[in-house]
């Protein structure tokens, strides 16, 4: 990643808003686009590693992409000609991305952007063209956070919970089967429910030798991204946290990160519980079903002798 010693034109056009030629990649600027009050800079991480720190200062709008004549050279190969502006609004503190109608994307915080159109972005925000790995994060002033929104987290909570609420009504529905014909079967044969619950509440998917419905296996697939989804983030907090000494304090996009790592890990370990349970229960059901057909058949067997 190269940055260009070209200055981005101050002057502003007579356009209600960004205008892209896609023959020449010329971005023209809003007309509200301008030198911003505030000094913007971005930390460019790789691996949670800051490897280059981007000043804004004295600039309207920062031009990113494969081309040479870009304020910041994207060296990787999804990178579009043009593929993204920063673009600043005359007399704030405000910051928007503007992806150039690029062929892999634009995201903020891991959510692609729609093309052409100008996004806010705040102190902290994580920024990655195409399917590049570095991640370009938004530095200035405690001023330009936004205001804190847990609902964001607790949407995605939400949502999971909705997810895993279906799966454990399919379940409790067998379950009530299952159970009735356990019991009774067992009870023909000495074996009490109590007895029969009782091994299988320290049950755990596991350590379970037997066969996997196609729905289960699935399960767990899922759970098994999630677990190592887990491990590679705290491998990447680890490798971070690593890099602070009392002489060298970690920057604000690395504690921006951990941060972000720390909120991602709450969120995957809840859902690992949530759905280690979901299919723990599944695979109780199918015993206990096997169980209930086995004690049947002893039953049958027992009674034409």
């Amino acid at each position: 990643m190269k940055l260009s010693a070209g200055s981005p034109s101050a002057e502003n056009h007579a356009h209600p808003r960004a205008s892209l030629v896609p023959s020449t990649g010329i971005y023209e600027e809003p007309v509200w686009g301008g030198f911003p009050d505030t000094n913007f800079s971005f930390e460019v991480l790789k691996g949670g590693t800051v490897i280059q720190v981007i000043e804004c200062k004295d600039r309207t709008h920062l031009r990113l992409g494969r081309a040479l004549d870009n304020d910041v050279v994207l060296e990787h190969p999804s990178s579009s000609r043009l593929h993204a502006v920063l673009q600043f609004r005359e007399g704030t503190s405000e910051c928007f991305v503007f992806d150039a109608g690029s062929t892999h994307g634009t995201f903020v915080n891991k959510r692609r952007l729609k093309p052409c159109m100008h996004a806010p972005v705040f102190a902290g925000d994580q920024i990655t063209f195409g399917k590049s790995s570095r991640v370009f994060v938004v530095s200035g002033t405690t001023g330009l956070m936004p205001e804190e929104d847990p609902s964001q987290i607790e949407r995605i909570r939400l949502k999971t919970r909705e997810q895993l609420s279906k799966s454990k009504s399919e379940h409790e529905l067998q379950s009530t089967t299952f159970k009735s014909e356990s019991s009774a079967k067992g009870s023909e044969l000495g074996i009490t429910k109590d007895d029969f619950e009782r091994d299988l509440d320290a049950f755990d998917w596991r350590e379970y030798g037997g066969s996997f419905t196609e729905k289960q296996k699935t399960e767990r697939e899922r759970i098994r991204k999630s677990e190592l989804k887990v491990k590679n983030l705290r491998s990447e907090l680890d490798c971070i946290r690593a890099k602070e000494r009392g002489d060298n304090p970690l920057t604000v996009g690395q504690r921006t990160q951990i941060f972000r790592n720390e909120e991602a890990l709450h969120l995957l370990e809840e859902n690992i519980d949530e759905r280690d349970e979901v299919l723990n229960e599944s695979i109780r059901e199918s015993i206990r079903a096997q169980h209930a057909c086995a004690q049947k058949k002893k039953i049958e067997k027992g009674g034409k002798r």
